[in-house]
């Protein structure tokens, strides 16, 4: 045999060598890498963990090793508040560790400690909840009474990148009464974890996000899209944000500022403008518009869109902020429909200084808008949202229903006509709707209407 060719052949056997071993290793070393993570689950964790199965692979992230666990699920601890609860269900996770960790770990040589360098989750269902007295059911980390020695450190973070796949994320702060809804999120995070200083690259996207506060929705199946890079100090706990533009379907605001943790308590001091100016952005957000052929809408007008955020949030904390925007002499036209909706304006404030959800003041001091021949005019103002809510508003004007059938794609509805002329105001707590005290609402006006009719899918 020639010399190339037994080289050849020598090179052939180590090469297949070599993969029969990476193929062999996680089969003799997956039970027991698998038995470690649950004792250091439970050792660390207050919750009901489980998966069904687990698996090693060499080949996924080479030359570091892939653990995967599939339909993972994490629920309240027995006899708990939170029992009854899922916290988490991942359909597949896997966590990429460093090699070298995972054998020393396994045989005892050299060091316990388990390098994490990445972690991937597909379609991840998270459910988090915070009842009224401040109980929160994504607390499960275990009080240890002393701190482990260094040494004994069952985990050590370096991680390069973190990634969520198509997420479903339910938020439920009873206690501030706020909601929101997160479904087809995506997120992919990267950078050096294991730095004390290093930047991060966020790059995220929402396929719709709803949120409702005390019953209003304020923003409604929302497209999102977020790209961040953010200077992590991770001794000092701080976090500031460069290069950050967030989109609500097609309004972009440009953030700054930063974010520090501080104990259980998150700090913010965020400042967040609309770069651009065309009403298009702002009508974006408006569902029974967006819904249908937005591409197909015509604007004109000006909008100008700005807030602020600053404080703690967490543990009986509630930041200060906020939130102006203002639409100037706007309107907008379907190409397929005869009419458009003019002489658009909008003063919207919301606002809080701070210790307390309920202390936002929700206000619209002028809404404004034409529709055929007929304009109409609105103001309102909401206070003490969260214990009980204190609406007055206003309205004046004519709305001529043939004419908004005319103007925007209602969706569902076949046939309307009709008219409604009010001349009204209103002031009343929720509290006394609710306990029919109608001697402590005021209300002063009229609304009229006549020549009624509404033909749908509903309404047949």
């Amino acid at each position: 045999m020639k010399r190339s060719n037994r080289i050849a052949a020598v090179a052939a056997t180590s090469v297949a060598v070599v993969l029969v071993l990476l193929a062999l290793l996680p089969l003799v070393f997956g039970e027991r890498i698998a038995q470690r993570v649950q004792v250091e689950v439970n050792r660390n964790v207050n919750a009901r963990v489980s998966w069904r199965s687990a698996s090693l692979s060499f080949f996924r992230s080479f030359p570091n090793l892939s653990l995967s666990l599939d339909d993972l699920s994490i629920a309240g601890a027995p006899g708990g508040r939170f029992q009854q609860d899922t916290l988490a269900a991942i359909p597949h996770l896997r966590v990429v560790l460093n090699l070298g960790s995972v054998i020393r770990s396994v045989t005892g040589g050299g060091g316990t400690q388990l390098v994490i360098r990445g972690i991937q989750l597909d379609r991840p269902r998270l459910s988090l909840i915070a009842l009224e007295d401040g109980s929160v059911n994504w607390d499960i980390t275990k009080k240890l009474e002393t701190a482990p020695a260094k040494s004994s450190a069952p985990f050590a973070v370096s991680l390069h990148n973190f990634e969520l796949s198509d997420a479903r994320i339910v938020f439920d702060n009873r206690q501030s009464k706020l909601k929101a809804t997160l479904a087809g999120y995506n997120q992919l995070l990267s950078g050096d974890f294991s730095q004390d200083r290093v930047t991060l690259q966020s790059r995220g996207s929402i396929d719709t996000a709803s949120v409702v506060f005390v019953g209003v929705p304020y923003l409604s199946r929302v497209k999102v899209a977020l790209t961040a890079d953010v200077n992590a100090d991770f001794v000092a706990k701080t976090y500031a944000f460069e290069n950050t533009e967030l989109n609500l379907n097609d309004l972009k605001l440009g953030v700054t500022g930063s974010a520090k943790t501080v104990g259980k308590r998150l700090g913010l001091d965020l400042a967040f403008k609309a770069p651009s100016t065309s009403f298009r952005s702002i009508l974006s957000l408006v569902p029974v518009v967006y819904a249908r052929d937005f591409d197909k809408v015509h604007t004109s007008g000006t909008i100008a869109v700005d807030g602020k955020v600053k404080g703690e949030y967490g543990d009986g904390a509630f930041p200060s902020f906020a939130v102006n925007a203002k639409v100037n002499d706007a309107a907008f036209k379907y190409d397929d429909l005869p009419l458009a909706a003019r002489s658009i304006f909008l003063d919207l404030a919301l606002t809080n200084p701070g210790g307390s959800a309920d202390n936002t003041v929700a206000q619209v001091d002028r809404f404004r808008v034409v529709v055929g021949n007929n304009p109409i005019e609105a103001r309102m103002v909401m206070r003490t949202p969260v214990s009980d809510p204190d609406v007055g508003a206003s309205v004046a004007g004519t709305l001529d229903l043939t004419d908004l059938k005319r103007t925007i794609k209602l969706e569902g509805i076949d046939s309307l006509t009709g008219r409604v002329v009010a001349n009204a105001a209103m002031r009343t707590r929720m509290s006394a709707v609710q306990k029919k005290q109608y001697d402590r609402m005021a209300a002063s006006g009229t609304v009229d209407v006549s020549n009624l009719t509404v033909k749908g899918k509903a309404l047949p």
